[in-house]
């Protein structure tokens, strides 16, 4: 037995250093870079073993554990790591220990490859500050079997973080209501099960091609969900959509303890998800404002003075979520407003209702100046609800949803009253009054299969039930109070007595959800009879005695069969200013003319352009109404005078109305379509400009000739940005720090790539396109030279996805060199899958360059032709 494996098996930390240092060998003197062989590693006496894989980005995989191959020691060490190839030929990432492993830990890892078939450990620091240790110079791991077919099995076991958060709640797929946990999987058969902390059912994960299926089912409350995941940053997370009883949304597991989050990974940053979003204002002076929208990566920030229309300054800015809930960003003055300056802003929650601001400013192209010199504020929530703090519901039956206030109710403590008569009616399902949040977030108050009125608090430590002593008497008014205090108690009251109370030891879970009056996300629990009132608090109140309610709503209930519904009074303003935004992946414009709308869109990604035209709220004789259209997958949105939608695109309302005539201080709103590519799935770009000088650019870049929708009064247009397509051309980001550029040279496809940064290994790559264009194969070479590897890749193109353009990459390593000279053939090399994600439709003039010198001279297939002829003929060519 190694020390390695007598020493783990004590309980002493001190014994675990040595364990670990047995695996680590002294620091050896450079030597030239070798490539090490995927497959599973075993030291001399193989009482330790270690399965390496090759990762897309040429980073490596590690599995280390105490054991053989098939027997893992019981109560012996596990960890897993990424390691990059160093300048230096070493190999150097994280660690961290597994779930089975006898102790936890996690640090820093160094391997040093001998020849491609064995290694030694030459550094090994934790992270509990007890530095580096010394190494033993005696373990040696080598190369015993290829990569086995259940590596995939292997790699996708032990404990992850899993995060999902819905797109389908608010408006413009903005994220809500983050669910966040742990999962620990196990290997069964040809999946992974475990179990998802604080949830009764059980998670299944099947590995899947570039990624894996994970399926979730809880019996007892009737929940399922379903997740489509492919793999990023090398393997550290799995990322994608799912699809559940209650919705849809995006999901992430990132496996648990690593040091760094995967980059672009997509996170709703609050348990609340849009919880900022809205208008606020500086109390100091009552005329300052601040329109703030939730964006995957943090918070958009628009600031004016006065009035949106004709502010005294506007600046915008952009700010990334930080450490200790903080969001920190530059922002500026916009173009031809006061007064020049440019800016560094943060802003840090402190409640619901205040934001502590610190911003520093300074003219445009002047240095920054000490940064403590910012000034701190605090903002407040404005009231924006023209209402005065009452919603009119549409009178169509239940359910009705209503957009839910924010911080309301509160986490910690709250009530609500509702006014209801029940009918009974042959009852089998729930009845809900109200609701908000869904599993794992309930906030209900509903009456049960059995008559009886009840409620649902679902709390951080879990959920509450309550309920009343008797059934509830049908076709008769009552009154019913759900009150809660963290650290009191959760109270139910009907008709003036209070009928259960339960200890609440931890706040409610929260949700930004809208209301539902009358139902719930949950299928089939619709209210059969009339809610009179509902009233919220966000304080927990005495029901003999209770303060004026925060928040009113007024469901009337269903009108009679004769009785029309009357609309609620128009409060939109004389004019509207049409704005365009676009977005940055999807290559695609979008149209709002209200802040809510161009809120929505700056929460999906989209970057505002600036107004373009000012509308009419009302129409009348000789006006032409223009309507918005949204892509149902992307959020894309057309304008038309038509109300009826094109393929692909719902109604999303009216953007407002202009003249169907010239006429004085009028010019014609101009749109111009950039039609899809014979070689993309691009959906059919749509610029509306008022503009006329602008439509020769915009035909030489590839739009179509403009048509006329209508006549408006035009406003200080920005110059478009030039479009994107969603073709193969352009500038892609790997996972990792992968970059690469593509360039379709007639009925050939061009890559070339490189890690880091531009003075490492360069890469190239030459493919035949497929018919019809959305596919490649061919061969690539990376490091040309003495020491090239060869692969084979298979590039599709995925062009029409919500994310925009994508390309999944399949590669096969065909040849290596080995360090004592000799050529490695693969007989039956592995695939490796990942994707690349589109940045830019063109690359840096540095980058181009190289790729256009790459192609002269590189043909990959002639290379590996004679790599392997000029091997084989000095007797250097090995199989495997």
């Amino acid at each position: 037995m190694t020390v390695l494996a007598q020493t783990i098996r004590r309980p002493f930390f001190p014994r675990l250093a040595a364990l670990l240092l047995a695996l680590t060998l002294a620091m050896a003197l450079p030597a030239a870079a070798v490539e090490l062989e995927a497959g599973l590693y075993q030291s001399r006496d193989a009482q330790a073993s270690c399965r390496l894989a090759i990762l897309p980005d040429g980073s490596y995989a590690l599995h280390m554990w105490q054991g053989g191959a098939n027997q893992p020691h019981e109560h012996g060490f596990a960890l897993a790591g990424r390691l990059l190839v160093a300048a230096d030929g070493r190999l150097v990432g994280q660690f961290q220990s597994l779930p089975q492993s006898c102790c936890p830990l996690h640090g820093r890892l160094e391997l040093l490859p001998r020849n491609a078939e064995s290694f030694r450990v030459v550094a090994f620091t934790p992270t509990d500050g007890q530095g580096q240790w010394a190494a033993a110079e005696d373990t040696v791991f080598g190369l015993v079997a290829r990569p086995a077919e259940g590596q995939a099995i292997l790699r996708l076991g032990g404990q992850w973080r899993l995060r999902y958060w819905h797109t389908d709640l608010l408006p413009g797929n903005q994220p809500s209501d983050l669910v966040d946990g742990q999962i620990d999987l196990r290997a069964d058969g040809d999946a992974l099960r475990g179990q998802w902390s604080g949830r009764p059912g059980q998670v299944l994960l099947s590995p899947a091609p570039g990624g894996a299926r994970l399926e979730y089912r809880d019996q007892s409350a009737g929940f399922s969900l379903e997740a489509d995941l492919r793999e990023q940053s090398g393997g550290l997370a799995l990322c994608g959509t799912f699809r559940s009883t209650l919705g849809a949304g995006q999901l992430q597991l990132t496996r648990l303890g690593l040091p760094a989050d995967p980059p672009g990974a997509v996170e709703a940053r609050s348990s609340r998800g849009g919880r900022w979003d809205g208008l606020w204002v500086d109390p100091r002076t009552g005329s300052d404002f601040y329109q703030i929208g939730t964006s995957a990566t943090g918070l958009g920030l628009t600031a004016y003075g006065g009035s949106p229309r004709n502010p005294r300054y506007l600046t915008r800015g952009q700010l990334t979520a930080g450490q200790g809930g903080a969001f920190s960003g530059p922002a500026q003055d916009a173009d031809g407003h006061c007064c020049g300056n440019q800016g560094w802003v943060t802003i840090r929650p402190l409640a619901d209702d205040a934001l502590e601001v610190t911003a520093l400013w300074w003219p445009k192209g002047a240095p920054q100046p000490d940064p403590s010199r910012g000034q701190t504020f605090v903002i407040q929530r404005a009231n924006d609800d023209a209402s005065g703090g009452q919603a009119d519901v549409k009178r169509q039956g239940w359910p009705q949803v209503i957009a839910a206030r924010p911080g309301l109710p509160s986490t910690e403590s709250g009530a609500l009253r509702a006014g209801f008569v029940w009918r009974m009616d042959g009852q089998t399902n729930d009845n809900t009054i109200f609701s908000q949040g869904g599993y794992g977030r309930d906030m209900d108050l509903f009456i049960d299969r059995a008559g009886h009125l009840a409620a649902r608090v679902a709390t951080t430590a879990g959920a509450l039930e309550l309920r009343s002593h008797n059934a509830v008497a049908p076709n008769t008014a009552h009154e019913a109070w759900l009150i809660y205090q963290n650290g009191g108690q959760a109270k139910l009251w009907l008709d003036g007595r209070q009928q259960d109370a339960v200890d609440m030891a931890a706040p409610w879970v929260g949700s930004n959800s809208p209301y539902i009056v009358g139902g719930s996300r949950w299928p089939g629990r619709e209210f059969r009879g009339e809610i009179t009132s509902l009233e919220l608090w966000d304080q927990a109140q005495d029901v003999n005695h209770p303060a004026p309610p925060a928040f009113s709503l007024n469901p009337d209930g269903p009108p009679p069969a004769d009785a029309p519904a009357q609309a609620a009074p128009d409060r939109r303003p004389a004019t509207l200013t049409l704005a365009r935004w676009r977005h940055p992946s999807l290559f695609a414009h979008a149209y709002a003319s209200d802040p809510a709308a161009g809120a929505a869109l700056q929460a999906q990604g989209f970057l505002p352009e600036g107004p373009i035209c000012r509308l009419w709220a009302q129409g009348g004789p000789g006006m032409v109404e223009l309507w918005a259209h949204i892509h149902q997958r992307t959020g894309q949105v057309v304008v038309s005078a038509s109300r009826h939608s094109p393929p692909g695109f719902a109604e999303r309302g009216s953007l407002g109305h202009a003249s169907a005539q010239a006429g004085q201080g009028l010019k014609p709103l101009l749109s111009l379509t950039m039609p899809a590519g014979d070689d993309s799935a691009n959906r059919a770009d749509q610029l509306c400009t008022t503009r006329a000088d602008l439509t020769e650019a915009l035909q030489a870049w590839g739009y179509a000739e403009p048509v006329v929708l209508a006549h408006v009064e035009p406003l200080d247009e920005r110059q478009a940005a030039p479009p994107f397509d969603q073709g193969w051309d352009g500038a892609w980001r790997g996972e990792g720090w992968g970059r690469f550029l593509l360039q379709r040279q007639g009925g050939h496809l061009v890559m070339f790539w490189y890690y880091s940064t531009r003075r490492g290994p360069h890469y190239f790559g030459r493919y035949a396109l497929e018919p019809g264009g959305r596919a490649a194969e061919g061969l690539a070479v990376g490091k040309p030279g003495p020491e090239a590897t060869y692969y084979r890749h298979r590039l599709e193109l995925i062009a029409d996805g919500p994310e925009g353009p994508r390309i999944k990459l399949t590669a096969w390593r065909l040849a290596a060199p080995m360090d004592d000279g000799r050529l490695v053939r693969f007989k039956k090399p592995a695939p490796t899958v990942t994707e690349l994600h589109k940045v830019a439709q063109n690359a840096p003039r540095a980058d181009a360059d190289l790729l256009r010198e790459t192609a002269e001279k590189l043909d990959p297939d002639q290379m590996l032709r004679e790599a392997l002829t000029r091997a084989q003929g000095q007797n250097r060519l090995v199989e495997r």
